[in-house]
């Protein structure tokens, strides 16, 4: 007769054995718990980040709507809601920015030597021409995300960032404003 396989393990090993079956069961489901929260914070964040481009695209509608209704020019309409969503911030550093459909930067609050200048050739470290994406699917789809590599303010190396923008079409503004990826 031959002896059962757990019988010829020592008590010893097969305390080993159960600790670590037990540790793998509570393991497994507190990563996959850990995977879920790191997933809903991210759709949180850019939920919140699609509600404040949401308010910095009604800040510029009001100038728009000055303009519309003969109390400022064209140029001091623009003038005005660019200099205001520039001074625009949310939690601490995080900024919004407008480039057109060329694209072209209009204003860029943490490097103001954008401003005015060709990015259809800026591209991240992985080659995306993340600008023009954001004009393609400006075009496309009205508004949405983007997902690419960028400088957080103070830095020089790219990290994973996603933003949301939205065209405002009367002026062919790329408003947008993102959240950077923390893995």
């Amino acid at each position: 007769m031959t002896t059962p396989l757990l019988r010829r393990i020592s008590i010893q090993h097969r305390l080993f054995l159960l600790i670590g079956l037990v540790s793998v069961a509570l393991i497994i489901p507190l990563i996959l718990a850990l995977n879920d929260y790191q997933q809903s914070l991210m759709t949180n964040k850019q939920n919140k980040t699609q509600h404040l481009v949401q308010t910095a695209y009604t800040l510029v509608e009001h100038y728009h709507q000055q303009y519309i209704k003969g109390e400022i020019s064209l140029e001091q309409a623009k003038t005005a809601a660019a200099s205001a969503v520039q001074s625009l911030r949310y939690d601490a550093n995080d900024y919004f920015w407008i480039n057109d459909l060329t694209p072209t930067m209009v204003m860029h609050p943490m490097k103001p030597a954008l401003n005015g200048q060709d990015l259809s050739q800026i591209a991240d470290p992985n080659g995306k021409k993340l600008f023009v994406d954001m004009v393609t699917l400006a075009k496309q789809q009205q508004s949405g995300l983007v997902h690419y590599m960028w400088p957080k303010p103070g830095s020089e190396s790219p990290v994973e960032k996603v933003s949301y923008i939205k065209l405002f079409k009367p002026w062919g503004w790329v408003i947008g404003s993102g959240v950077y990826v923390m893995m």
